[in-house]
């Protein structure tokens, strides 16, 4: 490249970038030479030299992020994905205040999220997930309105979800995860009505989900699991009609499953698993034919599962290990490729496995229950005393846990 074509940094800029990759312990990034901006891949600048955007990703540089990068006042946009930066970051951030794009997974850095990041109010991106970060989130991020993502999930945060999460109306993406926070689902979500995406997993969640979570339409993934979260699953997640994956599990939801959930017709993921739901499977659910797991697993469900259900199984994954869901003695299961021939296929799983929570429903099968399967039936129903004290254990445990 000649002198002419070059893009040659602002002093100022090729200084502090001298500090940056000192601190660092590398000579440069991407090919860059005498500090030339079209050659450095991993910058950004404008056109008299001044860095707008820098971008370090999967690269095992060591060290913390420097006070230097406060010279780079026209920054919009900072990646740093996948290092091993560690320490706390510092606070010559807060003087970015042209920042929209803020991008810092899967790294080191440590201590507590700055507050000052609530300053930062152009910030349209933020995420932080996966460092070492601990403490609760700033509450001052509420205050960035315009941010479309926010993105924080680290092991050791602490605290609740900020309550006036409400305020950030723009955003589309919501993810928060932390394993030792606590803390009611906070209403004020019902009024991120842009939401594309909300994964609150792992985060603490106790109390019931609010109505208002089914008046955020736009959701395609919905995510609470591995929470604390009790009462009825509400039935307005029904208007949920534009979510792909939906994800309740390990939880605490009792009652029975609302008949609504059927017209989450494009589902693909659906996991109820691990909560204290009793009632039958409603029939709405055979609704889901785009679903490839449904997972109703460990939930004290009863009953008898619905045939129009047995259309879904060449085509999904579906879970009924640890319930008390019975097959239908009258299903025909013939050698003769009936229409029910699909859902025989899962009654006859049932017998096959013989297991501790299912070997009893075997014997609710007709004399005939699978065709050529019929002759597994025997072995399962030996298996059906052994497990019966084993079954009541269960029962107990879940009564207990339902009272908890």
């Amino acid at each position: 490249m000649t002198a002419a074509n070059a893009q040659m940094l602002d002093n100022s800029q090729a200084f502090a970038l001298e500090q940056i990759l000192l601190e660092w312990g590398v000579e440069s990034f991407g090919g860059a030479s005498g500090w030339d901006c079209k050659n450095a891949t991993w910058l950004s600048c404008t056109a008299d030299g001044f860095v707008t955007g820098m971008s370090i990703t999967d690269t095992p540089i060591t060290g913390s992020l420097p006070d230097a990068i406060s010279a780079l006042s026209y920054l919009t946009a900072l990646t740093i994905r996948n290092t091993t930066l560690a320490g706390p970051l510092p606070s010559a951030l807060q003087s970015l205040s042209a920042l929209q794009f803020l991008s810092m997974p899967y790294n080191k850095f440590a201590g507590t999220i700055p507050e000052y990041l609530g300053s930062l109010s152009k910030l349209s991106f933020l995420d932080v997930f996966s460092n070492a970060f601990e403490g609760p989130i700033p509450d001052t991020l509420t205050l960035l309105t315009d941010l479309a993502l926010l993105k924080i999930g680290n092991w050791h945060l602490n605290g609740s979800i900020p309550g006036d999460l409400g305020n950030l109306k723009a955003l589309t993406f919501l993810e928060l995860q932390g394993a030792e926070m606590d803390g009611p689902f906070p209403d004020s979500i019902t009024k991120l009505t842009n939401l594309e995406l909300l994964h609150l997993g792992l985060t603490g969640l106790h109390g019931s989900l609010p109505d208002g979570i089914g008046d955020l339409t736009k959701l395609s993934n919905f995510g609470v699991h591995r929470n604390r979260l009790s009462g009825p699953i509400p039935s307005t997640l029904g208007r949920l009609t534009a979510v792909v994956r939906f994800e309740l599990d390990d939880n605490s939801f009792n009652g029975t499953i609302p008949a609504t959930l059927g017209d989450l017709t494009l589902v693909t993921k659906f996991n109820l698993s691990a909560n204290h739901l009793t009632g039958p499977v409603p029939e709405s659910l055979a609704n889901l034919t785009q679903a490839t797991v449904l997972d109703f697993s460990k939930n004290p469900l009863n009953g008898s599962l619905p045939p129009s259900l047995g259309a879904l199984i060449s085509v999904a994954n579906i879970s009924l290990y640890g319930t008390w869901l019975e097959c239908p003695a009258n299903q025909p299961c013939g050698v003769d490729q009936s229409p029910h021939s699909a859902f025989c296929k899962l009654c006859s799983g049932f017998c096959r496995l013989c297991s501790s929570y299912t070997a009893d429903v075997c014997s609710t099968f007709p004399v005939n229950p699978c065709g050529r399967r019929q002759q597994q039936q025997p072995k399962c129903q030996k298996q059906q005393q052994r497990y019966k004290g084993h079954k009541q254990q269960q029962q107990q445990q879940w009564q207990h846990k339902g009272q908890q």
